[in-house]
């Protein structure tokens, strides 16, 4: 029989979680990390070192999952975003490190006041853990804030680590730029945005997209099955990167000859059945490595329009950086949630 603890730990009881908000607060209170965040943000000290960052990370992640000491780590390896219609993939999880670590580094060069958004976002885009990273930034965003006082910080850090925490606090979410990134990188890949409209057009024979109808008749004793299915799966959520990586793996030339006519307008598409046939088994990894190389570089794109904001446009809103637009959109949002 489950016990209670892993019962209230899986289901998120409410009386629960008011008791691990409470430990947060408790070991931010014992080691005076408000006031050594405060005071790194001040200049007055220095910053601690990336490693000793991250392992407050998995501290603070653990004591809100109420996870054991011993089974504390960065265990976010193939965590999946899922969607009414697919699995979108984040980057891989030797890159998750890097490109926090990258973030950290160029702190410094980011305004104080943006730097309590820059790396709650790096947290939530590449989810290091497998549940909690939300609470995880929050924790961080909470930090690098100013406040009136101590008081006024436990109280608020506590209202963010409880059920509607994402709602009290700032929900510091890169989904909300994520088609302006998309649109950066893969204007670099060659695809375009007339008038701005999205989806794009060009890149090859590609843009009509895959024959989805086809995956069904897929043969699951193929030797590629399994790897062409998750690929087809995220494709379904993430489909312009998934094409970007078929382009850049497999070429116009061999791209031509896996098309089909598809309807009663003969509209040309990517064949699942014969990509099947006709697709070798590197090839479909090297697919895979290119997506998440992709993946890789959103991430990074958004790190870098906080270092270098005027560089990064949004395509939403022209008078506006990327990086004003997306704080602007994480205000507005916790104004219409309060």
């Amino acid at each position: 029989m489950e016990s209670m603890d892993n019962f209230n730990r899986i289901n998120g009881n409410n009386d629960s979680r008011s008791e691990r908000a409470e430990k947060v607060a408790g070991l931010i209170d014992r080691i005076d990390a408000y006031e050594y965040a405060q005071s790194m943000l001040e200049g007055k000290i220095e910053k601690p070192s990336f490693e000793e960052f991250e392992n407050f990370l998995i501290r603070i992640n653990g004591i809100a999952r109420d996870i054991p000491i011993k089974e504390r780590a960065l265990d976010g390896k193939d965590v999946k975003l899922s969607g009414f219609i697919g699995d979108a993939l984040v980057p891989r999880h030797e890159d998750k490190e890097g490109l926090l670590k990258y973030a950290y580094d160029n702190s410094g060069r980011i305004d104080r006041d943006d730097v309590k958004y820059l790396i709650p976002a790096v947290i939530n885009a590449v989810h290091f853990f497998a549940d909690g990273n939300g609470r995880t930034s929050r924790v961080v965003y909470k930090l690098l804030e100013k406040h009136d006082s101590n008081e006024d910080f436990e109280r608020e850090l506590k209202a963010a680590l409880e059920k509607y925490g994402r709602f009290d606090c700032p929900d510091i979410n890169p989904s909300l730029i994520d088609t302006d990134i998309k649109k950066i990188i893969l204007k670099r890949k060659g695809w375009d945005f007339k008038d701005n409209k999205y989806p794009p057009t060009g890149l090859g024979r590609i843009q009509r997209g895959i024959a989805s109808g086809e995956i069904s008749r897929l043969d699951t004793a193929h030797p590629s099955f399994e790897m062409a299915i998750k690929c087809f799966d995220i494709y379904k959520a993430d489909a312009f990167y998934v094409l970007t990586a078929i382009h850049a793996v497999l070429g116009d030339e061999k791209i031509a000859e896996l098309m089909g006519r598809y309807g009663n307008n003969g509209i040309e598409r990517i064949s699942p059945l014969k990509m099947m046939d006709g697709v070798t088994s590197d090839e479909w990894q090297r697919i895979m490595d290119s997506y998440y190389d992709l993946k890789k570089e959103h991430v990074k794109v958004l790190i870098d329009s906080f270092i270098d904001p005027d560089s990064f446009r949004s395509y939403h809103c022209k008078d506006e950086n990327l990086k004003d637009y997306f704080i602007q959109r994480i205000k507005t949002n916790h104004e219409n949630n309060a």
